[in-house]
């Protein structure tokens, strides 16, 4: 989560590996607090993993997944700027 009192920008890196079909998939997002809500943009590159990612109004990453029965990992990196 990215607490908007304490963080005024972030910048991230998501990688996915889905095991038994072997899909690799990268996602960026960079968001900024605006005042009231983040704004953000999320780019990837690589096949389509079927993870979708969002960012709430509480600053916390989600993803959903179009396949469930499918293994993985997915590994995280952040940087942010402080208020």
């Amino acid at each position: 989560v990215f607490d908007s009192s304490s963080v005024r920008s972030f910048k991230t890196m998501i990688s996915i590996a889905r095991a038994t079909d072997s899909l690799f998939e990268q996602f960026e997002i960079n968001g900024i607090y605006n005042g009231s809500s983040w704004d953000y943009s999320i780019e990837s590159v690589g096949d389509d993993s079927g993870v979708e990612l969002s960012v709430t109004l509480s600053g916390q990453i989600q993803y959903t997944s179009s396949n469930l029965t499918s293994g993985g990992t997915m590994t995280f990196r952040a940087e942010v700027t402080s208020i």
